[in-house]
């Protein structure tokens, strides 16, 4: 989908503890602004590419791997969903419950952690 459809805004806290976790918790509000529902949104999971399971074209330093990010708990409109981890992916595909309708929006919350 074309980025003019589609609009965000976002809050993120993030946590620095004294050890080597790094947490925070995310609420983005999403609104379709495309002519026509959207079943699917898709999200971006950088992160991963630090997983020794990702997929690159070459190879890494060992300092370089981690386990990637880790997706606690996540939320559509406040009701908490099942969040599948997709193994070294940088991306993931979440099927909406109802689609969402052109000019309706959805609150998505997420509580996450990765390690250093």
């Amino acid at each position: 989908m074309p980025p003019e459809f589609i609009y965000t805004s976002y809050k993120l806290a993030r946590h620095y503890p004294p050890d080597r976790t790094v947490r925070g918790t995310e609420d983005i509000t999403y609104t379709n602004a495309s002519p026509g529902p959207l079943a699917n949104i898709q999200f971006r999971l950088e992160l991963n590419s630090h997983r020794p399971d990702a997929p690159r074209e070459t190879p890494v330093q060992a300092d370089y791997i981690t386990s990637g990010i880790h997706i606690d708990e996540y939320t559509e409109n406040g009701k908490v969903k099942e969040w599948n981890d997709v193994g070294g992916l940088t991306w993931q595909r979440i099927k909406l419950d109802q689609p969402l309708a052109s000019g309706q929006s959805i609150k998505l919350t997420f509580k996450w952690h990765y390690d250093l």
